[in-house]
């Protein structure tokens, strides 16, 4: 695979992470999903082409792996907002259970 179609498929990886923090702050999984699939393609065949090895794509993988950080603290803050709200939920089930153990 030639350089231009490696700068290519870089671009194009760049694009899928940006749309997936998008997806991710709308909270759209599935969606988000769709395009991780579709980027591990692109993450395989620049592998496979040893795209990661070479100095001269530095500049493309320090922009990939700063959307990469952001994608991972826009997950984490939704996981911590996830695990709020499931502890709501199970202290009102304890509640409803001791009302319903108290009048039952």
């Amino acid at each position: 695979m030639d350089t231009q179609a490696q700068k290519q498929l870089f671009a194009e990886l760049e694009g899928l992470l940006k749309d997936q923090v998008e997806l991710a702050r709308q909270d759209r999984p599935a969606e988000l999903e769709v395009l991780a699939e579709q980027a591990q393609g692109i993450v395989d065949k620049l592998k496979q082409a040893g795209a990661f090895e070479p100095a001269r794509f530095e500049a493309e993988r320090q922009r990939l792996r700063g959307l990469y950080d952001r994608l991972r603290l826009t997950l984490g803050s939704q996981m911590d907002q996830i695990g709020q709200e499931l502890s709501r939920i199970r202290k009102g089930r304890k509640t409803i259970g001791a009302y319903r153990q108290d009048l039952g």
